[in-house]
């Protein structure tokens, strides 16, 4: 019998779907064996098998945000994993996230998904919040560091109910970004029956102020308005950015309690919001200086004046860390400095360094607490105080010297004693004086005749500069 060159081809059979169509069949009378069919089906449906089977797995990926990286996990849809942990220096590893939902051994995945790590510093003072949802999907415990804004996690779900709101076991509303007291609090879900249903809340909200200036332990009342008035859902959460500087209770009463500032937000069940900036001062601030004089010189003996220290107090009188101080004084810093300020906390000494010139440098001292600054205090810088003059002067002729800055003070004697020798006249201002000795004949105590004798003049500047300058007066 010849041999069917159709027999067992799959090309063919697949090619023709009705057999008095196919080519051959008067030939052969038989176009197709049974086993060519069968070899269509079977492939058919391994194809069909391996599709399926891939189509049923996913992948969950781990993005470790810094830490050791873990390995990809291939499931099957609709499966839970057993999650991985990793290690961070410096961190404690606190869970796996999708967005801002904490995962756990109940979490079933239904599409490849990327969970991210998520960290607290290691030593950091942490609280815990655990969700009751009250019939609905379980929500995973979270730990977070003190002073963190709050991310709630995705709105648990309820057949035949409608999620409304997280509250506390006082039934305050807490929405996401509050920053919620360091202790562990435990949030309760309330439901509205109705699948889908949306929240009647406010459309608007706005605050009677946009900006408050509190007194460290000051008080005031925030009001929100909310429209319409009618509005079903008027529940809102107040939260402060800064609790340890400004804190707010649930019925919007704001308390300063250290200087600083704070943005008070008030938010709506519906999520609409109001915001207001609140600064928290010190009333005044007061220096104190160690000295009357406001003037200061590098230059002169013992008695001159170097350096002036000083002291702060404040009103209210509250504690406040050594940051806290800003000092500032002006020709303090660069190569042409005259003076050097020293501060630490509510002390500062400003000390004088080298001036030239002729005339008094001034500095500007003032110290800043938050926004309060002190009245500046002005502070002169002297340079070296030199005398220039003639060494020598007939008797009965004037003498003048000049000094290169201001003198506070001038003064003239005979070196030897008052009793040889007298002045005529003597003339001063701030940069010049000028004297008429005259010698007596004799010396009243030992008889003896006097030819001539030293004068003294002496300058004192306001920075307690001193210094002599000495003539010799001698008759003609």
């Amino acid at each position: 019998m010849e041999e069917n060159p159709y027999e067992n081809n799959i090309e063919f059979a697949l090619r023709y779907g009705e057999l008095d169509e196919m080519p051959g069949k008067k030939k052969y009378g038989k176009l197709i064996s049974l086993a060519a069919i069968a070899s269509v089906v079977l492939v058919g449906a391994l194809s069909l098998f391996f599709v399926l089977r891939a189509n049923n797995k996913i992948i969950i990926s781990f993005n470790a945000d810094g830490g050791a990286s873990v390995a990809d996990i291939e499931i099957d849809k609709g499966s839970t994993i057993e999650l991985p942990t990793t290690t961070r220096t410096g961190y404690e590893f606190e869970g796996w996230y999708r967005n801002d939902t904490k995962i756990g051994a109940e979490t079933v995945f239904d599409k490849d998904t990327v969970l991210v790590a998520r960290w607290i510093t290691e030593g950091a003072e942490t609280f815990t919040i655990s969700f009751d949802s009250k019939g609905g999907s379980k929500v995973e415990s979270l730990r977070m560091e003190c002073g963190t804004p709050l991310k709630l996690p995705e709105n648990p779900k309820r057949d035949g109910y409608s999620f409304v709101v997280w509250s506390d076991t006082n039934e305050v509303p807490i929405l996401d970004g509050a920053q919620l007291a360091c202790k562990d609090i435990q949030l309760v879900a309330s439901w509205t029956k109705g699948a889908n249903k949306d929240i009647d809340g406010p459309e608007s909200i706005v605050l009677n102020h946009e900006k408050v200036e509190l007194t460290v332990g000051d008080t005031e009342m925030l009001v929100a308005t909310i429209a319409p008035a009618d509005a079903k859902n008027t529940n809102v959460v107040w939260s402060s950015s800064d609790p340890e500087t400004i804190t707010v209770d649930a019925s919007g009463l704001i308390t300063a309690h250290k200087v600083g500032e704070a943005t008070i937000t008030v938010t709506t069940i519906n999520g609409k919001s109001a915001s207001a900036t609140v600064y928290s001062d010190i009333n005044t601030i007061t220096v104190r200086a160690s000295s009357t004089l406001n003037y200061i010189s590098n230059y002169g003996n013992l008695d001159t004046q170097k350096s002036i220290d000083y002291t702060v107090s404040i009103f209210p009188d509250i504690p406040l860390e050594d940051v806290d101080f800003k000092w500032e004084a002006t020709n303090t810093t660069g190569v042409t400095a005259v003076a050097e300020l020293e501060a630490k906390g509510e002390s500062a000494t400003l000390s004088a360094k080298n001036a030239s010139g002729n005339e008094l440098i001034p500095v500007e001292l003032t110290v800043t607490v938050g926004r309060v600054s002190s009245k500046p205090i002005t502070v002169y810088v002297e340079p070296q105080l030199m005398l220039n003059g003639d060494n020598n002067v007939i008797t009965g002729h004037e003498l003048t010297v000049t000094a290169s800055i201001d003198v506070s003070e001038w003064s003239v004697r005979a070196k030897d004693g008052s009793t040889i020798m007298t002045f005529g006249s003597i003339n001063r201002s701030d940069r010049k004086i000028a004297v008429k000795p005259v010698l007596n004949e004799r010396d009243p105590v030992t008889g003896r005749l006097i030819l001539s004798s030293d004068l003294v003049i002496t300058a004192v500047t306001r920075a307690n500069q001193k210094v002599d300058f000495t003539a010799s007066c001698v008759k003609n």
